[in-house]
Order: C-alpha cells, then structure tokens, then sequence
C-alpha cells in the first residue's frame, strides 16, 4: 500500500529473530521464535528508504495478510490471523479483547511514524481466515472466511445473514478506524412495517456511547437519502434502549415504497449509518384531496401506477357528469378537476391511467 506521499507500506509474516527492525520499534523482537511466526510491517519512502519497521504479534503465531493507509491522515491498518492468546491489543475498551478459538483475525494501526494506535482481535469460535482490507470514511473494513459453529461469530444484529449458511461461509466486518475505544452504539434491531397512512420505524440498542442523536433518512431508490426527522440519543447508556419514529408522509398511503437509515450522530460530530430497510404500503396507488371536495378535486398518482390518461366523475346512478382528457398531458401523475358545479352528495371518480383504471369514491 502507500500514502498519499508515495511512501510504501508492507506487511508479512517471519519466523526469523534478526528481521532487520528499527531502532525504537513497536515490538522489537519476534516474540514466538525460532517457530512459529509473527507479523512485520516495514514502511519505505518513494525513494526505496527504509523509514521504520516491526514485529507484532504475541507468543503463538501471527501472520500478516492486508494493508491500508488513510490518504487523509497517513495512518496504517494491517489485519491477518492470529490463534495467540496474548495478542496485543490495545486495552480492555477494544471491541473484541480476547481470542475466541483456534484462530482469530485482527486489526492493528500505526500513525505515520511508527507508533500503534489500536488492536483488537476479530473473530468467532471456530477458524476465521482474513482475505483483505480496505478504508472509507471513518470506517476499515475486513473480509474474509469462517468456520465458526452457529451463534459464535461476532456478528451484529439485523446483519443481512446472521447465521453461519454452510462449512464455510464468507464475511465482512466494519469497524471503527479508531478500534482502540468502543463502538458509539451497539444496535440490536432496525425495523420498518407500514400501517396502511403510516410507516412505523422501530430500533433498539443494547448500549450507547456519547451519542447525540438519530437522524432518520428517507430515500425512493436505497441511495440518495434525505433527513425526515430526528430522535435524541441516550448519551451514554449500557441498557436496552428502544425508539419509535413514524413517518406520516401523505404518499405512504396511496402505495409508495421507500427506504430508511439511521445516521447515528456523536457529540463531536461524527455519524454512523445504519443498516437500509425498506418499508412498502399496499394502498390504491391513488390520493384523490381534499374530500369532502371544494371548487377543486385534486388527483395524484403513485410513481409505481402510472401517468394520467383521462378522468370521469359519475354519480350513484353511473351518469358521466365530468370528463377531462382531451387537453392532458400523458406525462402528468397528477390532475384537478373542477367540481364547483357540483351539488353536495357521494360520486364516482374513474382515472384512466398508462396502467390500467382506479375507481374512487369521493363526497363534495
């Protein structure tokens, strides 16, 4: 890997006692030789300069797989597997402090001079194998393979597959770039159902870190996402928490879907996202306002149902009183009819769309 300097970062494995470290290094000394192995990271400059180098690792073996670099802050991430009960990590606030089977991963970063920063093991009960690494935002990302018996990986909930599929299944892991404090909030579930004019987001934590607050998203196609409202955190919380948000958005009850995430908001700024869920409403496809209608009966429709054709009104007896269509746009999801001349009493409004036709029952 390099930074944004063009310097070159390395990582591996060694099983020798004279790897040629750097004075002052991290780890000065193969901590399991003559066998079996531990990890190196050596960083070079763009001119071929050895700037620093080290082991890592603790007394039974460790083997050095990926590496990244943060091009904003030059910081490095390494990860690959270890099955020592003695790895060293940072402290008793990293996400995963003690090796939990035969073989676990880890995360380990080092700012740009050679000092760690953070570790912390990844794993499950079983053999876990790392295959790479990668960085976006605040977050680094591992993935990999594991052999790890049902309900012991360290998998979070509402994880799009929670539970091990086979003999060995793939993963991918998030964590904090920052693994050496603990996770802002721990979730437990997110969930969205609709209620027919209503859509019901339901979320729990099973501890929460300086957390400021939710903001709640809404999107049409899962990736571009607006706020729609805010719920207020815990602050600092080690219960369970549970939050209600309903969204009262007056297409919902003629059958829009839309997706939801939360933005999990720090009080230094930060957010985390969540993960998407979507909720659909099963409603008519057809919003007919206000009702009872004044001098105006406005017409929408559903995105999923069409453009408007032509409109009728009728009344209890299946006499046309209204038509318009002649002068409308096949474009328009939307309409108003004049229904001023009207008398007050129960009609039948009949649209005409690309989709097929709607009947609605509206009152003036």
């Amino acid at each position: 890997a390099t930074d944004a300097s063009g310097n070159v970062v390395i990582t591996g494995s060694t099983s020798s006692t004279d790897f040629p470290v750097s004075p002052g290094a991290f780890q000065p000394n193969n901590a399991n030789a003559p066998w079996p192995y531990d990890a190196f990271l050596v960083k070079f400059s763009a001119g071929g300069a050895r700037q620093w180098a080290t082991y890592y690792g603790g007394t039974t073996s460790e083997y050095g797989y990926g590496v990244a670099v943060d091009q904003a802050s030059g910081n490095i991430f390494i990860t690959g597997n270890t099955n020592s009960t003695d790895f060293p990590i940072v402290s008793a606030s990293a996400p995963q402090t003690t090796n939990a089977g035969s073989d676990d991963n880890y995360l380990v970063s080092f700012d740009p001079s050679g000092n760690r920063l953070c570790a912390t093991y990844v794993g499950g009960a079983g053999q876990n194998e790392v295959a790479g690494i990668g960085l976006h935002s605040t977050y680094a990302y591992i993935a990999g393979f594991s052999w790890t018996p049902p309900g012991t990986y360290c998998v979070t909930a509402g994880s799009f597959q929670t539970v091990i599929g086979g003999g060995v299944d793939s993963y991918i892991a998030q964590l904090p770039q920052g693994s050496c404090t603990t996770l802002p909030v721990e979730w437990l579930t997110f969930t969205g159902r609709n209620s027919g004019t209503e859509n019901i987001l339901q979320w729990s934590t099973a501890s929460e870190t300086a957390n400021e607050c939710f903001i709640i998203e809404r999107g049409v196609d899962g990736e571009r996402f607006e706020a729609i409202g805010k719920e207020k955190g815990a602050g600092n919380s080690n219960s369970l928490k549970n939050y209600v948000y309903t969204d009262t958005d007056p297409s919902i009850a003629f059958g829009s879907g839309f997706y939801y995430r939360l933005g999990q908001k720090n009080y230094d700024g930060t957010v985390a996202y969540s993960q998407v869920v979507r909720v659909v409403s099963h409603g008519p496809g057809i919003r007919v306002y206000p009702v009872p209608a004044e001098d105006q009966l406005y017409v929408e429709l559903a995105a999923a149902h069409g453009k408007i054709y032509s409109m009728e009104v009728s009344d209890p007896a299946g006499k046309i009183l209204l038509r318009m269509g002649a002068a409308m746009s096949k474009e328009v999801a939307s309409g108003s009819l004049d229904v001023s001349g009207l008398a007050h009493g129960m009609y039948f409004l009949r649209v005409v769309t690309s989709c097929g036709e709607q009947d609605v029952k509206f009152t003036r």
